[in-house]
């Protein structure tokens, strides 16, 4: 198969890149496994997961890295959806009845 690899990051087109390249880049995660790559004895881009010879092994460590992008300049581009907090909730509760009751005891002690 044809060296020469291409791959599509944020719809914009890198490469060309050597097979032992790209096999690096994804598994240090500076690529996603599922990111579209293009060789031309392929003919057409597919995600990388889809050349054995390019992601042999998807474990839970490459799966995992899957959720974040690094761009080719190392900028690590997060593509996920944001993690609900649910600490606030919790917090803002007992700090409302910390302020209900400072006031009950104001009141009840008052003269």
């Amino acid at each position: 198969m044809d060296n020469n690899w291409f791959i599509n990051v944020g719809g914009q087109s890198y490469g060309p890149y050597s097979q032992e390249l790209l096999q690096s880049m994804i598994a240090r995660g500076e690529a996603r496994a599922d990111s579209l790559v293009f060789n031309q004895a392929a003919g057409a881009w597919y995600p990388a997961n889809h050349f054995p010879q390019l992601v042999p092994q998807q474990g839970a460590y490459q799966q995992a890295l899957g959720q974040q992008t690094v761009s080719p300049t190392g900028i690590p581009q997060y593509n996920g959806k944001p993690k609900k907090k649910h600490g606030c909730l919790k917090g803002c509760l007992i700090s409302v009845m910390a302020v209900v009751l400072i006031i009950v005891g104001i009141v009840l002690l008052w003269p």
